[in-house]
């Protein structure tokens, strides 16, 4: 089944616009939020070679790829929807 992880900030819009879409949409997802943790948000964000918030990865069969930020997820979940 798909997933989606989400690593987010507290007060980032486009966070927040990705956690209602994904509820509006009814699909499962977690988030980590890195607020307050300068250093986890400083790595993950070279990890997925990624500078803004949110990170999104969507997880299928313990596999998992990156899909981008908020423009992205969008695009996947109102195609797909």
């Amino acid at each position: 089944m798909k997933k989606y992880v989400l690593f987010i900030k507290e007060a980032c819009p486009y966070c927040v616009m990705a956690v209602e879409l994904l509820e509006e949409k009814n699909l499962e997802y977690d988030t980590i939020n890195v607020n307050g943790n300068v250093i986890l948000a400083q790595q993950v964000k070279n990890a997925f070679n990624w500078n803004t918030f949110p990170i999104v990865l969507e997880q299928e069969n313990d596999v998992s790829k990156l899909i981008g930020g908020f423009d992205s997820l969008e695009g996947i979940v109102i195609n797909d929807g």
